[in-house]
């Protein structure tokens, strides 16, 4: 409680103010482990959103080739020319239009970790080229690896991975490039 003050010739109870070392133990202990589990939280979310950046870049970058194609947008001053995306091995990828290729940036936590076509592809490079003016997708195969048929094949499955998990990019022969 407090002790009894005589103040002006009347009686008042003082008030003691302030906490205990105890309170005090306790809150700095709950705060410091809501701060742990909060930085734990925030480097797998930030994995996580690595992952799922990464796949919507290479959404981008096959949907960019498909509307260069379609568009005749001129590359090294030739229109009508064809675009292609070059998954060149598991790390690179590469936009390409006639002689010319700009790389796509990956993250450096996230590589590509499987490419399925009829079957799992396992020799780079394989490349999804669209054709000027119509934009008609064809998947060619690196020489000697027989998971993509450029005739039969109808859809690409290309797997992305790091520490967070897999994120699939779908493109389909009809157009439809799909993130999972």
């Amino acid at each position: 409680m407090g002790s009894v003050l005589k103040n002006n010739g009347f009686l008042a109870l003082a008030r003691s103010e302030g906490f205990t070392l105890t309170e005090l133990i306790v809150v700095v202990s709950i705060t410091s482990l809501m701060g742990v589990f909060a930085m734990v939280n925030i480097g797998s979310f930030r994995k996580e959103q690595e992952l799922t950046s990464a796949a919507n870049d290479i959404q981008s970058a096959i949907r960019l080739a498909q509307t260069n194609a379609t568009n005749s947008v001129k590359c090294n001053g030739m229109a009508s020319v064809p675009w292609s995306i070059e998954l060149k091995d598991k790390n690179t990828i590469n936009l390409v239009c006639s002689n010319q290729s700009m790389p796509v940036a990956l993250k450096s936590t996230v590589y590509i970790s499987d490419i399925k076509g009829t079957t799992s592809c396992s020799i780079y490079p394989v490349v999804i080229s669209f054709s000027a003016l119509y934009g008609d997708i064809t998947f060619i195969p690196s020489l000697g690896d027989g998971c993509i048929s450029p005739l039969t094949t109808q859809s690409l499955e290309i797997s992305l991975t790091n520490d967070s998990g897999t994120r699939k990019v779908m493109i389909n022969k009809g157009g439809s490039v799909d993130v999972q």
